[in-house]
């Protein structure tokens, strides 16, 4: 807002000082606020760079550990399945977040046709 606009529509110089120091005060706190979720913006970045990096290093221990030789066939057994174990639970997980978006879906679309009770109609189903 400029000055000039201002005093065109008639304002002393009191109020249009006034309006301006009330504006500028209203444009500190919302760069105040801006550079607040820059930073934190900024933070989680940092932090999933470092995820990442922590990722990936761990990705790299367990594909040495698995490829090293001698007496560690016993480890490579214990991260093999471990890896299957993992690969099942995701496996489920999966499975029940695909569950859960039908029963959404169905609960959606029985509220949506207004009924009333939709416990009583799903167990119909």
């Amino acid at each position: 807002m400029k000055r000039k606009f201002l005093e065109d529509m008639g304002l002393s110089k009191e109020q249009v000082d006034s309006i301006l120091d009330e504006n500028s005060q209203d444009i500190g706190k919302a760069k105040a606020e801006l550079t607040s979720v820059q930073t934190e913006l900024q933070n989680a970045k940092t932090e999933i760079a470092g995820l990442n990096d922590q990722l990936s290093e761990r990705d790299t221990q367990l594909s040495e550990l698995k490829n090293s030789t001698g007496d560690v066939e016993a480890l490579k057994k214990q991260i093999s399945d471990l890896q299957t174990a993992n690969k099942t639970k995701e496996n489920e997980h999966k499975a029940e977040m695909k569950q859960l978006k039908i029963d959404m879906a169905v609960e959606a679309a029985l509220i949506g046709a207004k009924a009333k009770n939709t416990k009583a109609v799903k167990s119909g189903l």
